[in-house]
């Protein structure tokens, strides 16, 4: 996971610091970067906007709530390690939980679920494959 204190500070994120992020959420949570681009890739904005420390254009701040969420609910993560990852506070990760729970129903919600299956599918890519209880002969 990573620590709050790994977190890059607002200067070094403007000198080049979003490359040097992205590797560490790499090295530090393969699988909340995954969601994380899952997430930018279908509300049609950037992973970077989404990791980004200052506040940013509502459809934006929308998607980050919505990362925040599915790593908590899908990956488990607590609120303050999410908060780690996002540049943000727990409360603030805790009160986009409670805004997604919000919205849930409708278009959104199938949406949420939709993200939650594809979700669940790259979990499945990072399972090893189990061994076989007997060999099948051909």
């Amino acid at each position: 996971m990573v620590k709050a204190a790994e977190r890059l500070s607002r200067r070094e994120w403007r000198h080049g610091g979003e490359r040097r992020c992205l590797e560490r959420l790499r090295r530090a949570d393969p699988q909340a970067l995954a969601v994380i681009s899952l997430v930018a890739d279908r509300c049609g904005v950037d992973a970077m906007d989404l990791l980004r420390n200052s506040r940013s254009q509502a459809h934006i701040a929308a998607a980050r709530q919505l990362a925040m969420y599915l790593v908590n609910v899908k990956l488990g993560r607590t609120m303050t390690d999410i908060g780690a990852l996002f540049g943000r506070d727990r409360t603030t990760v805790s009160h986009a939980c409670r805004v997604i729970e919000d919205r849930r129903e409708g278009a959104f919600d199938q949406e949420v679920d939709r993200l939650e299956l594809m979700i669940d599918g790259l979990a499945a890519l990072d399972d090893p494959m189990p061994e076989p209880a007997h060999a099948i002969a051909c």
